[in-house]
């Protein structure tokens, strides 16, 4: 199945950008960027972007923190050891292009991604403000990279679905099956067992529009990435594409 991965985010530098040069030379540039949460008196999240070769130079050259900045991309995941040995992960965005603006970046984040489910969707309620038992359903979605000579790889990202949008999902879509989501991206932050902080970047969706049918076991591939075709499950004829969308906001 094919994917989309598109990422476009507007804001302000957190910090000044940071330049290096991979052992070939080639230049390559990462800045925190602070987005404006929607619907908030105040408040933002921050996701690490990155930029290669002339793209870098030109940000590393004219950007500084608090300058505005418009950047088009895509999610990317990797996974690493830190210095104790300890399995990591982090995700960060990679920019394909990068905008320099004159004023705030106005808090602009849309994220669009076509993939598949890489577990079941899981349901679990939540309190917001002063209302109880509120559903959202997590799910995880693998997106396949371009083909190259040394691997089909795939970026990964943990997304949120809230209310009667969550509950659909929940009840009708499980692993390996295909979904498009749109939404935005969201740090979510806590404290470990031992105190230290974590963060991580996921998806918020505000529509998810199904792009295989009916809820069951679908085919995974190796690493449990599951790639599947047409519009129905196996055996089935393509059935229409059912889009749902969220009537509210967090």
């Amino acid at each position: 199945m094919a994917s989309i991965n598109m990422v476009n985010l507007a804001g302000n530098l957190a910090a000044d950008p940071e330049m290096a040069h991979t052992p070939d030379g080639t230049p390559v540039a990462k800045f925190g960027l602070a987005v404006g949460r929607p619907g908030r008196d105040s408040g933002a999240d921050f996701f690490t972007v990155v930029v290669w070769r002339s793209l870098a130079e030109a940000a590393a050259e004219n950007k500084k923190k608090g300058d505005a900045v418009a950047i088009e991309g895509r999610i990317d995941h990797s996974s690493y050891e830190d210095e104790a040995g300890n399995k990591r992960s982090r995700t960060r965005v990679v920019a394909h292009d990068v905008q320099f603006l004159d004023s705030s970046g106005g808090g602009l984040n849309r994220v669009v991604l076509l993939g598949n489910l890489t577990r079941d969707p899981e349901t679990r309620r939540v309190t917001v403000g002063d209302v109880e038992g509120v559903p959202v359903a997590n799910f995880g979605l693998a997106m396949s990279r371009v083909k190259s000579q040394k691997e089909d790889a795939a970026d990964f990202v943990d997304g949120d679905c809230w209310r009667e949008l969550g509950e659909i999902v929940q009840a009708n879509k499980g692993k390996g099956h295909g979904v498009l989501v749109t939404g935005r991206l969201a740090q979510e932050r806590w404290r470990n067992g031992q105190g230290e902080a974590r963060s991580k970047v996921k998806v918020v969706a505000d529509a998810v529009q199904f792009t295989t049918t009916g809820r069951g076991k679908a085919g995974a591939g190796a690493n449990g990435r599951s790639h599947l075709s047409g519009g129905g499950e196996e055996g089935t004829a393509p059935a229409h594409k059912k889009q749902y969308r969220s009537r509210y906001s967090r």
